[in-house]
C-alpha cells in the first residue's frame, strides 16, 4: 500500500491508503530520473533492469506461441532484439 513514507507520495495525497493515478506515478518516476542525473545517484530502472524485462516479454510471447510455461533464461536473445 503506498504511503506517505513513500518518496514523493504526499505531494498528491495527504495520508496512506489512497491511490494515485497513472500520470502521478510517471510524474515521480520522471522526478526520480532527472533527479537521480542532476545529483548523479543511482536510479534504480538502468538498461540492465530494462534488459530483464525486455526478456520477461519475450519469455511471455514465446509462452503464447508455444502455449506451454517458458523459462525467461531460455529466451533467445535475437527474438528480443540483443544482438
Amino acid at each position: 500500500m503506498l504511503g506517505t513514507d513513500h518518496k514523493g507520495y504526499s505531494a498528491f495525497q495527504p495520508q496512506s491508503g489512497i491511490a494515485i493515478g497513472f500520470n502521478d506515478m510517471k510524474i515521480l518516476e520522471v522526478h526520480e530520473l532527472l533527479s537521480s542525473i542532476t545529483c548523479g545517484t543511482t536510479y534504480h530502472c538502468d538498461f540492465n533492469f530494462g534488459w530483464k524485462i525486455d526478456r520477461t516479454i519475450g519469455a511471455i510471447l514465446k509462452s503464447v506461441e508455444q502455449k506451454q510455461w517458458v523459462q525467461v533464461d531460455t529466451v533467445d536473445e535475437k527474438m528480443i532484439g540483443v544482438n
